[in-house]
């Protein structure tokens, strides 16, 4: 069993003093919310520490691929119904 540093958006932007180890993962439950099949649902983030950023000033995890607007349309069209799960 491995456990992971989690929390919702509002707990990271709290931890001003915080500063995720090398290769340390965190979870953000609510990175934000898009509108699935009529559904709002909750989309997850990811970031990995480097052993020096903030954990605010991390980017997550393909930030430098996608936007947030990308993501919620791709969530929008592979998802249905009951294959929609709130995290």
């Amino acid at each position: 069993r491995i456990l992971l540093k989690t929390g919702t958006k509002s707990d990271w932007e709290q931890a001003i003093n915080f500063s995720p180890l090398l290769g340390e993962v965190c979870i953000y439950t609510d990175r934000f919310q898009t509108e699935v099949n009529g559904e709002l649902v909750w989309v997850p983030g990811i970031k990995v520490g480097d052993g020096e950023t903030n954990i605010n000033d991390l980017p997550f995890v393909g930030d430098e691929y996608i936007t947030d607007e990308e993501i919620a349309v791709v969530c929008n069209q592979n998802f249905q119904g009951s294959d929609v799960v709130n995290i």
